[in-house]
Order: C-alpha cells, then sequence, then structure tokens
C-alpha cells in the first residue's frame, strides 16, 4: 500500500474535480458549447483544467515510485503539499482569481521544480 501517495491522489481528484465543475459552469454562463469560442473567460477555465491534467498524473506517478523506493515520508509530504498548493496558485494566476505573475507564474514555476527534482531523485536511486 502507497498511504501517502493515496492521501495525496485523493485530494488532488478532489482538486481535479472542482476544476472540471468551475470548467462545466463556466461553459454554461458562456453559452459554449465546445471548445472557448470566442470567451477568454472560457478559455482560461479550459487552459487551468488542462494545465492540471498535463503534469498532475506524472506527479503521482513518481511519487508511487519513490514510496515505493522507501523515500522519506517527509520528503513525500513536502512533495505532495508542494504540488497541492502549486495547483491551486496556479489555477487561481490563470482565471485571474489573483494576479498571474503570483500564481501562475509561482505555480506552475513549483511543478515544474517537483517535477524535475523528484525524477532526478528518482533516477538517482534507480541506478545506484
Amino acid at each position: 500500500m502507497l498511504p501517502i501517495t493515496a492521501l495525496y491522489t485523493a485530494i488532488l481528484a478532489l482538486l481535479m474535480a472542482f476544476l472540471a465543475y468551475k470548467t462545466a459552469t463556466t461553459r454554461g454562463k458562456e453559452k459554449v458549447n465546445l471548445g472557448a469560442g470566442d470567451s477568454k473567460i472560457m478559455e482560461k477555465s479550459m487552459r487551468a483544467f488542462g494545465n492540471f491534467i498535463e503534469y498532475v498524473p506524472m506527479i503521482i506517478l513518481l511519487m508511487a515510485m519513490l514510496e515505493l523506493q522507501g523515500i522519506s515520508p517527509d520528503l513525500l509530504h513536502t512533495m505532495g503539499i508542494s504540488t497541492v498548493v502549486a495547483r491551486i496558485l496556479h489555477a487561481m494566476g490563470i482565471t485571474d482569481t489573483m494576479p498571474a505573475l503570483k500564481g501562475r507564474f509561482v505555480g506552475a514555476s513549483l511543478t515544474l521544480l517537483i517535477l524535475v527534482a523528484s525524477a532526478g531523485y528518482l533516477l538517482y536511486i534507480s541506478i545506484m
């Protein structure tokens, strides 16, 4: 069992459901049936959800692989908490809930840092 990865997978799945809900309700408000239409609001909502889907599955997979390798629980929790915070900041920044520089940039940068650092560490422990 992978209890730490399971915890953050559940939290991130709830965040994903929230972003999907926001995209669906925005679609209704903006009266856009398919794609973004001419709506910048719809486009931003779609990208917040899409970007989440592009990065989070790989981070969850990396967390699972690292947990199976016996990585420190503290490091896994740091990775999980950081991922949740990064994805919330990114979504808030891209949808203009907060300034993009504070949200989108910090969220995207933190996500990339988590991805590269965890992949590098997994590579290191796999070949040593």
